[in-house]
């Protein structure tokens, strides 16, 4: 965990370069790190990354099927993100391809594939685990304020790690990365326009099974 933390981008190159046997298995690490902290957060009976995952709220004026269908998907969504390994293996997943556009052909490993750029982005949230089983303590002490924290403080360890791995400048670093994010949330316009069409023919169709 050492070099995770005092040099991750260093780190991940090595990894990448075949240098694998002092270091452990990127996804291996990242079911323990989310085992020891959900182990953590049952014990202290608080979860700091539970503000992510919103209520639903459906109003009694609402549309019976949608009332009923979006229960259904928050408790899905709920038993899904509550696997901390399981959730940030599906935001890689989704953030993998914008990450891959935005540092393409650039600094010291320009032609890094997929598994590599996976492996890469496990080992960074690897470390955001470490750093909010950190955080857990605070988080009972303080409530939600802590867990605001998260998000810009995930940003900052990209911006570190992809600076270290790239070896290139810290505003071009910050740059590609927001050029990433962009490209992220388009994608996940794009995706939840999608679902919404689809819930849209869903309700539809019910309605007229319903008839």
């Amino acid at each position: 965990f050492t070099d995770l933390f005092t040099r991750p981008g260093y780190m991940i190159w090595d990894y990448l370069k075949g240098r694998r046997v002092e270091y452990f298995q990127p996804i291996q690490m990242l079911f323990f790190l989310a085992t020891i902290y959900l182990f953590l957060s049952m014990l202290m009976h608080v979860d700091i990354q539970e503000e992510v995952v919103k209520s639903v709220m459906v109003t009694q004026d609402g549309d019976a099927n949608l009332a009923v269908f979006m229960v259904n998907m928050q408790n899905y969504a709920h038993q899904l993100l509550s696997n901390k390994a399981v959730a940030a293996l599906l935001g890689i997943s989704v953030l993998i391809w914008p990450i891959k556009a935005a540092f393409r052909k650039i600094g010291r490993c320009p032609q890094l594939n997929m598994t590599e750029f996976f492996y890469a982005m496990c080992y960074m949230e690897c470390l955001s685990l470490i750093c909010s089983i950190i955080l857990l303590p605070f988080f009972w002490l303080f409530g939600k304020g802590v867990s605001d924290m998260l998000f810009p403080l995930d940003i900052a360890l990209q911006v570190w790690c992809f600076h270290q791995l790239f070896q290139i400048g810290w505003k071009k670093t910050v740059w590609r990365l927001i050029i990433a994010y962009i490209l992220f949330f388009l994608i996940i316009i794009v995706l939840f326009s999608t679902i919404g069409i689809i819930i849209g023919f869903y309700l539809t169709m019910g309605g007229n099974v319903s008839l």
